[in-house]
């Protein structure tokens, strides 16, 4: 995961560099391979990333990343599982790439088409990108929202600040985290909170997944969906191979998220859901799985994903943790 943060604020000069570089600060953990802001603080623009280097781990996949044709500067947290077939695309229209990293391709894919460029884009994704031609800033979040993406809207302001996280916001000055109550109730009751658009924060929103938000000067930001899932009805004759295409489908999409420049693990429960995924990706190329324990408890899925491990011959390890090891970093996980 990669961390993105920053604000379009065109009509208040609220913050400065520091308070950027503060809010990339609180987004360490989410990217500790690199760091880089933009800021134009005329026009009251600031895009800040932390990188966790999946794909091409040389400086090329640098961000925030610059189109030096057109201006445009994107920050870009996530994986776009049909980059390559992008690529081809781009590179058969004339572009020319400098990475092998699938943000240049976001970038270039927006230079070609647009916003109409999320019609074609797979993956998981939160992103923003700033068109200095336009005077726009735009934030999308993929149509699942794997990807988080929050953003508050200071007082008497018409721009936003954004984050992947909410933590940030509490490092720019003037910022209240002021408890949304009925968000509250409802993660106390369920577990989670069901508002697609709330948070804990009563003036902190998420944008929801499969939307996508402009801001522009002297105008109320502007959401719009953009993801509107297909159904595709079955004939009578394509039954019986529903669960063929179940399985092709799952291979395909387990392919696609082995895709990487580092090596990739797999937290092995021993349930179902994850025994499906390993034994799937073990059929592609040798895999290396985890598992975790936890001392104390009754409850110890540890043997189970042993006896899958071994069944798909996994590069196996387990790890206990203990109440103790929780307590000592609990406070440092929640400020």
């Amino acid at each position: 995961m990669c961390g993105i943060s920053g604000w379009f604020l065109p009509d208040q000069q609220l913050f400065n560099t520091d308070d950027l570089q503060a809010m990339v600060n609180a987004l360490h953990h989410r990217g500790p391979d690199d760091t880089g802001v933009f800021l134009e603080q005329s026009r009251g623009v600031a895009l800040g990333h932390n990188r966790l280097s999946i794909l091409d781990l040389s400086d090329q996949g640098h961000q925030p990343m610059q189109n030096r044709k057109t201006g445009d500067v994107l920050v870009f947290n996530g994986e776009i599982y049909n980059f390559r077939e992008l690529r081809s695309q781009l590179q058969s229209e004339g572009y020319i790439f400098n990475s092998s990293c699938d943000t240049e391709v976001l970038l270039y894919s927006f230079e070609q088409w647009g916003i109409d460029c999320l019609k074609q884009i797979k993956g998981m994704f939160a992103f923003a990108l700033w068109q200095p031609a336009t005077g726009i800033l735009h934030l999308v979040r993929d149509p699942m929202g794997i990807k988080p993406l929050y953003y508050w809207q200071p007082a008497e302001s018409d721009g936003i600040v954004f984050s992947s996280e909410l933590k940030a916001f509490a490092k720019l000055p003037g910022f209240q985290s002021v408890v949304n109550r009925d968000s509250l109730q409802c993660f106390l009751e369920f577990g989670y909170s069901f508002h697609s658009s709330e948070t804990i924060f009563r003036d902190v929103c998420k944008l929801p997944p499969g939307h996508h938000m402009q801001i522009r000067s002297g105008s109320e930001p502007e959401v719009h969906r953009y993801f509107f899932p297909s159904l595709e009805l079955l004939e009578e004759n394509k039954q019986c191979r529903v669960e063929e295409q179940l399985f092709d489908v799952l291979t395909r999409v387990v392919e696609e998220h082995l895709v990487a420049d580092v090596p990739v693990g797999l937290l092995l429960s021993g349930g179902l859901d994850s025994s499906i995924i390993a034994s799937i990706a073990s059929r592609l190329g040798p895999i290396h799985t985890f598992s975790f324990g936890f001392a104390d408890s009754g409850i110890d899925e540890r043997p189970h994903a042993r006896v899958v491990s071994q069944f798909i011959g996994s590069e196996h390890e387990e790890i206990l943790l203990h109440p103790d090891e929780i307590l000592q970093n609990l406070e440092e996980a929640a400020s």
